[in-house]
C-alpha cells in the first residue's frame, strides 16, 4: 500500500511540474527502504520495480519498459552494494548514502537517454537531486526509528 501511495506521489508531483524529468524518483526511493528491512522480500520488490516503471512509462515517457529496466537495474545494483557492506556497518547513513546515489544514477541516465538539451542537463540534475534530498532524509530518519536490524538482502 505505501508503494502505491508514492508512485502516486510521484506522478502527481509529474503533472505540477510538467517540465522534464526532474521530479524525484519517490517510488525507487520507497522501493530500496523498503529493501532494506525486513518488511519485504527482494523478488516482490524487483516485480514492484519493473510493474511501476512499466505504468509510469506507459503514463509519460511512451517508450514501455524504460523506466522498467532502469528501475529494477539500479535496484539490483543498490541491494548488491547494500549485501556487500558487513552487517556492523550498516546503518540508516550508509542507506541514505546508497539510495542517494542510485537516485543520482537513474536520474542521470534519464536526463542522457531521453535527449534533453545540453544546458538544461546539469539543471535538471541538480534540481532532481535537490527535490530528493527530503525524501532521502525522511527515509534515513525512518529507518533510525525503525526496530530491529537491517537485513542482508
Amino acid at each position: 500500500m505505501w508503494l502505491a501511495f508514492f508512485w502516486y506521489a510521484q506522478d502527481l508531483l509529474q503533472v505540477l511540474l510538467a517540465r522534464g524529468f526532474f521530479v524525484p524518483e519517490l517510488f525507487f526511493l520507497a522501493l530500496f527502504f523498503q529493501g532494506v528491512t525486513e518488511e519485504y522480500d527482494l523478488s516482490t520488490l524487483i516485480w514492484s520495480a519493473f510493474l511501476g516503471g512499466l505504468l509510469w512509462d506507459l503514463r509519460w515517457s511512451g517508450l514501455p519498459g524504460f523506466t522498467s529496466v532502469l528501475y529494477v537495474a539500479i535496484l539490483t545494483v543498490g541491494f548488491g552494494i547494500w549485501s556487500a557492506i558487513p552487517r556492523q556497518a550498516r546503518t540508516a547513513m550508509i542507506v541514505v548514502l546508497i539510495a542517494g546515489g542510485c537516485h543520482c544514477a537513474a536520474g542521470t541516465t534519464r536526463v542522457l537517454l531521453l535527449d534533453f538539451p545540453e544546458r538544461d542537463t546539469l539543471l535538471l540534475l541538480i534540481l532532481q537531486q535537490l527535490m530528493a534530498l527530503p525524501f532521502l532524509v525522511q527515509g534515513g530518519m525512518w529507518l533510525m526509528r525503525k526496530e530491529g536490524p537491517f537485513r542482508a538482502p
